[in-house]
């Protein structure tokens, strides 16, 4: 055996200490050293490399050197080792930094195991709340990469009704709100319209813009080629110019440069291309841009002469709020309603709404409560390697206790543990990002194409990584100060007493851990919950009654050249003939005409039921439909008949109803044979004035809004009572009907050869997009979540059991030697682990009542405290744990009492 006297002896010479201290520094540390040599014999080490060990605790001069300077020890004056120069503040607490790192390195390079686990699971934890708040910060945050995007705003004119929000404004009206109001600092008109224009591949539909030409100027967007709008561009006269995005340049013309200064042919009118768009520069998602200055005697615009209406867009003054904003454009609105009472058939209030808020919709809700999951997954991890480092502190309670004889401080210490958890913590940063990444690409994948503005770029750019770094910074003291501080507050002699390996020390020490573990199972019952009732949510809304059946339905919006297909007798010169040739193809079993896609908002209108008075303003949704169109969606017929193949072409003054019509406003009277009058129509040039329509059929319900919403009353009328507004095929097939997209679009070119289809999409994948894609998403990152909170509950459960079996070995033992049976021990350790768990269900049952009580707008069709999921949770939570404690229970029967007694 070493003599670890002498070795100590001659450490300490170079630091020339009194010769009292020494002796006593001498004793001590030769003691430590002793214990720790004969401890790693005992586990089975060499003698040699037991000894190599032993010695690595004493290997740093410098490092002891520094425990003594904090002490206040009588020091060498002028050592260069240990002081370097005179006015060594900062360098010398530099120094002594530096080597807690040095320190804290070797010490969890000894101890691989428990540094790679707590660094994985801070990464998950870490890595988890990367990535959500990444989303949260592209999507809702800092969207937009406009000149301050956030003090953008967008006006609309809400309905008393809350049926719609008007976003389109007369010229008047909106030349009223730029040139009166005192709150917007500039105010950008937005005249969005369909656009048919020749490309490479024939004639193509893209949306665009007449759009006010200081927009360049306005939003802070710089050209990618060529040059911005000019304000004379915009005059009446002007040359015709235009811009595009760069996704149309690059998709339609393949990023060809020489096409900047050529003219293009929109809506039947050349313009000259003057300005190709960054890439992150499509604006309202618009491809196309053409200047305008409004004035209040634009009444058309274009070659087609379309009816001239404006979004408004503009910044607010500094200072200016959303609701002070709104206040100050209402007496504007009052000013034209007074003037325009026609327009306005019932109370209209302005509404502003942030640009975010307009673009990205009602997302937030449910990103913010992600952001609230990941948290609790974070608090999950912190506890779990809180408890593995408060393990790790209690076994190294004797090299604190030490460490303290030699004169190091309380601060010190706690200084050692928190560099420690520090480093930990940045490992975990730097691989949660890299998990952050690589989430960012699977999670995308479930985002659709266009479920979000093209200008939104989600990675983690600066801000993310700086959350990420400020994240490590927070689990640092949230994993490390309760060890760290239980380290330097334990008794010293007690300490110096016992065995490293925690001695009865640990029990105080295992309350706080099991306390750890009763936190864990409350967070993960809060996130399984959670996860329940979302999976609940969206069991119930792929099974809500649509009304239609959308398998082997494909929905086409067709769009046709301005000028030409304007009037209903046009409009129905085509769809006849375009009609009976789709349903010509092989394959197609059925073909209608319809304005919106299945389970989407239909035009509102004011209702007038003859013989009927009533307060107030109904309204009804109204469809334009041909002959097939509820054949084709398979929508029942409840009484009386469909429309008639003469009434759609001879534009009869009849219309279906479906039953929430009926059940709003007949009471229970027999509705065929009334006639209602859409009063809106007589506001608009193209519509029937003063018509009533006759009741000829009630069909069932189809969802016309949201599939979480119940169906609002429609009405269903021959297509050809107007031409105004683009149209659309829904065309049922029998096999799959992607595979008929060429077939169809050629059948429709015969018909008309500039005739474009915007979108083609079968209408299960609409549905998919439209209505199931965000709960989709929000159920599978919630659940991933859920199961790696449960998987860390798990490890927190097993690690507390088994360290609780190593701590009571002398005691099991002696029980043992005193005839207890294996299976009374075995029940004693799973009972222990029992109380934990319940402990910690019924406070995660009683915290989740809470949350989702508050959080119940995301959940549908489910009670946010549905008995089924809180039931089946619980009983999750308590199989898997006692399965967790189980191996450190039959660990516990296999102890052998002599060995357990003589160990001790």
């Amino acid at each position: 055996m070493p003599d670890w006297k002498e070795i100590v002896r001659e450490r300490l010479a170079a630091l020339r200490l009194e010769p009292s201290r020494e002796a006593a520094l001498i004793e001590e540390l030769s003691q430590h050293l002793r214990d720790t040599y004969a401890e790693l014999l005992a586990q089975g080490v060499a003698d040699e490399e037991a000894a190599r060990e032993t010695l690595l605790e004493l290997n740093d001069i410098r490092l002891l050197a520094e425990e003594l300077r904090n002490a206040k020890s009588p020091l060498p004056s002028g050592d260069p080792r240990l002081y370097g120069t005179t006015n060594a503040t900062w360098s010398s607490a530099l120094f002594g930094l530096w080597q807690d790192f040095r320190f804290g390195l070797r010490g969890l390079r000894k101890d691989a195991r428990v540094a790679s686990l707590a660094t994985f699971t801070l990464a998950i934890g870490i890595g988890a709340s990367t990535l959500i708040f990444s989303i949260l910060e592209n999507v809702q945050l800092s969207p937009f990469p406009y000149k301050d995007a956030n003090r953008l705003a967008r006006v609309y004119e809400h309905f008393s009704s809350g049926l719609i929000n008007r976003d389109a404004f007369a010229p008047e009206e909106f030349v009223d709100f730029r040139q009166q109001n005192h709150s917007f600092a500039d105010l950008l008109a937005v005249g969005s319209l369909e656009i048919l224009y020749s490309g490479p591949e024939g004639t193509r539909q893209t949306w665009g813009a007449w759009i006010s030409p200081e927009i360049f100027a306005v939003l802070g967007i710089r050209p990618l080629r060529g040059r911005a709008f000019e304000l004379s561009d915009g005059e009446p006269g002007a040359p015709p110019v235009c811009a595009i995005s760069y996704r149309l340049w690059t998709e339609q013309f393949g990023q060809d440069p020489s096409i900047l200064g050529r003219p293009l042919t929109l809506n039947g009118e050349r313009r000259t291309l003057v300005s190709i768009l960054p890439p992150r520069s499509r604006f309202l998602d618009l491809d196309i841009w053409m200047p305008i200055h409004v004035r209040r005697d634009t009444a058309v615009l274009g070659a087609a002469n379309v009816r001239a209406y404006f979004g408004a867009v503009g910044h607010l003054k500094r200072g200016a709020t959303l609701k002070s904003a709104a206040a100050d454009l209402e007496p504007i609105l009052a000013r034209y309603e007074k003037d325009h009472p026609a327009n306005y058939p019932e109370q209209i209030d302005i509404l502003l709404k942030s640009f975010t808020d307009s673009q990205v919709g009602d997302s937030k809700g449910m990103l913010f409560s992600l952001m609230g999951a990941v948290i609790v997954l974070l608090l999950i991890a912190c506890s779990n390697v809180a408890n593995l480092l408060m393990a790790r502190a209690t076994a190294r309670e004797r090299e604190m206790a030490i460490r303290s004889a030699l004169g190091a401080e309380r601060w010190r210490l706690v200084r050692q543990l928190l560099v420690e958890s520090f480093v930990l913590a940045c490992a975990g940063c730097a691989a949660g990002c890299a998990f952050a990444e690589l989430g960012l690409k699977a999670t995308l994948r479930f985002i659709p194409a266009d479920a979000l503005p093209s200008e939104i770029q989600i990675g983690l750019n600066p801000t993310v990584i700086f959350f990420s770094v400020l994240l490590a910074f927070i689990t640092t003291l949230l994993c490390g100060l309760a060890p760290a501080l239980r380290a330097a507050t334990a008794n010293l002699l007690s300490a110096l007493a016992t065995s490293s390996k925690g001695g009865t020390s640990g029990f105080a020490h295992g309350r706080f851990r099991a306390g750890l573990v009763i936190s864990e199972v409350a967070l993960s019952i809060v996130l399984l919950t959670a996860s329940g009732l979302m999976l609940r949510s969206f069991f119930a809304l792929q099974h809500v009654e649509l009304g239609f059946e959308p398998s082997h339905l494909l929905w086409l919006r067709v769009a046709l050249p301005q000028g030409r297909y304007d009037s209903a007798e046009q409009k129905k010169v085509f769809f006849e003939a375009a009609l009976s040739r789709v349903t010509a193809i092989p394959g197609v079993t059925m073909a209608a005409e319809s304005y919106a896609p299945p389970s989407c908002c239909a035009g509102p209108s004011v209702l007038n039921i003859s013989g009927k008075e009533h307060a107030g303003t109904w309204y009804v949704r109204y469809e334009p439909i041909s002959t097939d169109y509820f054949r084709t969606l398979q929508t029942p017929l409840l009484r009386g008949r469909l429309l008639t193949q003469s009434e759609v072409l001879s534009a009869g003054r009849v219309t279906v109803v479906n039953q929430a019509m009926v059940r709003t406003y007949f009471a229970g009277a027999e509705p065929i044979g009334r006639k209602i009058e859409f009063g809106s129509f007589d506001n608009v040039p193209d519509y029937p004035h003063n018509a009533w329509f006759e009741i000829v059929g009630v069909v069932a319900d189809a969802k016309n809004r949201e599939l979480t919403a119940p169906a609002e009353p429609e009405a269903y009328i021959p297509y050809t009572t107007f031409g105004r507004t683009s149209r659309s095929l829904l065309v049922r097939t029998a096999v799959d009907p992607v595979s008929l997209l060429p077939e169809i679009r050629r059948a429709l070119w015969a018909v008309e050869p500039d005739a474009a289809l915007s979108r083609a999409v079968p209408v299960e994948d609409f549905l998919k997009d439209y209505a199931y894609s965000e709960p989709v998403f929000a159920l599978i990152t919630l659940s991933f979540f859920a199961g790696i909170g449960l998987l860390l509950v798990v490890v927190g459960v097993f690690s507390v059991m088994a360290y609780s079996v190593t701590l009571q070995s002398h005691e099991i033992g002696v029980r043992m030697a005193l005839g207890a049976q294996r299976g009374s021990v075995l029940r004693m350790v799973l009972a222990k682990g029992f109380r934990l768990i319940v402990s910690g269900i019924a406070a995660g049952v009683a915290i989740s009542f809470v949350l989702t009580r508050l959080a119940a707008s995301q959940f549908w069709g489910v009670s946010p405290r549905d008995p089924w999921t809180f039931s089946l949770v619980t009983a999750l939570l308590l199989i898997v744990g006692l399965a967790a404690c189980w191996f450190p229970a039959r660990r516990a029967t296999q102890v052998d009492p002599l060995v357990a007694i003589r160990h001790e």
